[in-house]
């Protein structure tokens, strides 16, 4: 098992779920194309499983109920067919990228910053958002790392590097 590291599961956000996860950055291009492959198989797998884990059985109905009426419209919402298109069309597309510029738009994290971390006075620390820390919610052996906001006086946000010998 060699070219691990540890990555934030989804948006680097607090209460982030950590996982082990192939480095990003890889040697070689032809063992790059080999673990590519293998990594987004088993990403897809992960993904569905870690996502159903941590979703309470409430929001997953929710999810499944989404899913099943996506194509669902109400009759003021469908297109009478007795009307006439529009003879200019690139006034719609202008409208349309007029509105869709007002909604904000979650941000992408490449797969490098989501592995990224530093050791700061006895922290583990996020390198794209310093504010958050790798802490636990209860420390006792066997607990998850989470992604937490940052603080010093926090003792379960304390971590200890020690050298190989």
């Amino acid at each position: 098992m060699k070219n691990l590291a540890l990555e934030v599961y989804g948006d680097i956000v607090a209460g982030a779920g950590l996982s082990v996860n192939y480095c990003a950055v890889q040697t070689t291009s032809e063992e790059q194309d080999v673990d590519n492959q293998e990594i987004q198989e088993e990403q897809i797998i992960v993904e569905e499983n870690y996502l159903e884990e941590l979703e309470s059985p409430h929001k997953r109905a929710h999810r499944r109920i989404d899913a099943s009426f996506t194509d669902f419209k109400y009759p003021w919402q469908q297109i009478p067919l007795d009307t006439e298109e529009p003879t200019d069309a690139g006034t719609e597309q202008d409208q349309h990228q007029k509105e869709k510029s007002y909604f904000r738009t979650p941000r992408k994290w490449l797969k490098i910053q989501q592995q990224q971390f530093e050791y700061v006075d006895g922290q583990i620390v996020n390198s794209a958002i310093p504010s958050l820390v790798l802490g636990v919610r209860e420390i006792h052996q066997g607990g998850d790392v989470l992604l937490v906001n940052r603080d010093p006086d926090d003792l379960s946000q304390r971590w200890k590097y020690l050298e190989e010998s």
